[in-house]
């Protein structure tokens, strides 16, 4: 009996160890050129960080990135990730000069060094996206890393270590249609950290937000007199179906005052979470307009 491979999967096959073969090269070029243009003491370092760093980098993505930019994107993030406290994020949002990086690019070039966290990447092509600024080249890694006790860099470890004192943080480089205006670049920039800080918050408080949910299902179930038992039920299970299948962003806990001529729904103190830690008063009355006259505690 004769065993073969079909020609369909065997092109599959051959398709994949193409393009490993055309990562590995490039990433060989990289390395070659580390060699040829860092002083000798060091390459050594400036490759393994490109090894870990590209180490998850599809071929699609490397692709993206002209050998002259892929150098000069790696010596700049080596440099970022040189110092960093981890208490937010570190952005940085430049236009690369020979003289002064000692590499240039015809796009617009962003750093970002955060703790891993979900939703970095993506929170940040959707700001990008509605800033219509097309996305040239992008790469990210998470990075274990250790550092010195004024967070300075002193190691990089594989991702799977258990060393002691590690921090795992998410770098990104990402290259963008180009702006010269200072003013753009800085509140490109800000609008960044502002982006990155608002996933910290919610990230942080996601467990607790899952957990108020699930009290306020729980207290549905005790239902009071004065409410219909059809209504409660239905929307226990509305707020269980949005546990499941939504990404809660914020959280915030009302209660309805009763004030002279008026009944007026007041925020429970310290009941905030998420992004609603740090909205400002002018959107929280948007939230809350129009609930004026309800009965009870409203959520």
């Amino acid at each position: 009996m004769q065993i073969g491979v079909q020609p369909r999967e065997v092109d599959v096959m051959a398709g994949v160890n193409e393009a490993a073969d055309e990562r590995e090269r490039q990433l060989e070029r990289l390395y070659e050129t580390l060699r040829c243009r860092q002083p000798k003491r060091r390459v050594q370092r400036l490759v393994e960080f490109a090894r870990h760093f590209y180490a998850t980098a599809a071929r699609t993505d490397l692709k993206e990135w002209r050998l002259d930019d892929l150098y000069g994107a790696t010596i700049a993030c080596w440099q970022f990730l040189q110092e960093y406290s981890g208490d937010s994020a570190k952005v940085r949002v430049f236009n690369p000069q020979v003289e002064e990086h000692g590499w240039q690019s015809t796009h617009t070039v962003i750093a970002l060094l955060h703790t891993d966290m979900p939703f970095i990447v993506d929170s940040v092509r959707i700001l990008l996206n509605r800033r219509n600024l097309t996305i040239h080249a992008i790469h990210s890694a998470v990075l274990a890393v250790r550092r010195s006790e004024r967070h300075q860099l002193r190691q990089l470890l594989p991702l799977d270590s258990r060393a002691r004192k590690l921090s795992r943080e998410m770098l990104v480089s990402i290259e963008v249609d180009r702006h010269t205006d200072p003013a753009q670049l800085a509140d490109l920039e800000q609008a960044l950290a502002f982006l990155l800080a608002e996933v910290r918050v919610v990230v942080e408080d996601f467990d607790a937000m899952l957990e108020r949910a699930g009290r306020l299902i729980e207290e549905m179930r005790q239902i009071p007199a004065q409410f219909d038992a059809a209504d409660m039920r239905e929307a226990a299970e509305f707020i269980r179906w949005l546990r499941h299948h939504f990404t809660f962003l914020g959280y915030d806990e009302y209660q309805l005052v009763e004030k002279p001529g008026a009944s007026v729904l007041e925020p429970v103190e310290g009941s905030q979470l998420g992004l609603l830690k740090i909205c400002d008063e002018n959107l929280r009355s948007e939230l809350i307009q129009g609930a004026s006259g309800r009965r009870g505690t409203s959520r």
